[in-house]
């Protein structure tokens, strides 16, 4: 397991959208399925990751890698396998049955995983990253209910708080902390998740800018403290 050797202040990366969110329940690794292991139904965290894909214009993505966001520099290993795309790859490849994100004047979008074990190297589950409405932290800026049981269909927006962690002998690596949902795309299906759940509720009072201030700098964060145990990158 690296050595985790700082760990600094959260951040956060604004205005984004994601794809191929698994924040319910744990998928299996990557690694795992490659070994051809199978997820254990009476011990779903084991082998499993929480994980996402955010997508942002390619000048977005190019600002982002410039960031210095430990103490000690170096490429944040999520950069490396980001994946690009023309616009137009990009609207064939998820969106061909229409509701393309507006990137602007963007002529190519940049596809970034993050992800988070569901198990320490010590079997300890960890947490997943929470998810949030922009408004009351609870809903959409449509009204529309956010929890972490809701499943977010790919193309929705929003931002995504980070925490850098720095290792000694391994490049830095930025964990998903918390996804602030701004505009849901409810899950319909046909991602390899299971069900869709969205439904409409009652108003709540809008998140301040100070909130959002708090949101950046992980403040007034009941999570906060499950995810100062331990990182694992193993």
């Amino acid at each position: 397991m690296p050595k985790q050797e700082q760990e600094v202040v959260l951040r956060i990366i604004r205005d984004v959208y994601f794809y191929y969110s698994q924040l319910k329940d744990p998928v299996l690794t990557k690694a795992a399925k490659d070994k051809g292991i199978k997820q254990d139904p009476d011990n779903p965290s084991k082998n499993s990751e929480y994980t996402l894909k955010i997508a942002m214009p390619y000048e977005d993505f190019r600002n982002l890698k410039k960031q210095k966001w430990v103490p000690n520099g170096g490429v944040f290993s999520n950069f490396p396998k980001a994946k690009e795309f023309s616009i137009s790859e990009f609207e064939k490849t998820f969106h061909k049955d229409g509701g393309m994100p507006d990137f602007g004047d963007a002529e190519e979008v940049v596809l970034i995983k993050f992800s988070q074990k569901a198990m320490n190297a010590s079997g300890r589950e960890m947490q997943a990253p929470k998810v949030l409405g922009i408004k009351g932290k609870v809903q959409d800026h449509e009204g529309k209910t956010v929890n972490q049981d809701v499943l977010l269909g790919n193309g929705t927006k929003g931002h995504l708080q980070v925490r850098p962690v720095e290792f000694k002998d391994y490049d830095p690596y930025l964990y998903p902390h918390k996804v602030i949902i701004t505009n849901l795309v409810e899950y319909t299906g046909g991602c390899g998740l299971d069900d869709s759940v969205g439904e409409d509720d009652i108003g709540f009072e809008e998140l301040t800018e100070e909130d959002l201030e708090n949101i950046e700098n992980g403040v007034d964060d009941e999570y906060d403290d499950e995810y100062d145990e331990e990182y694992d990158e193993s």
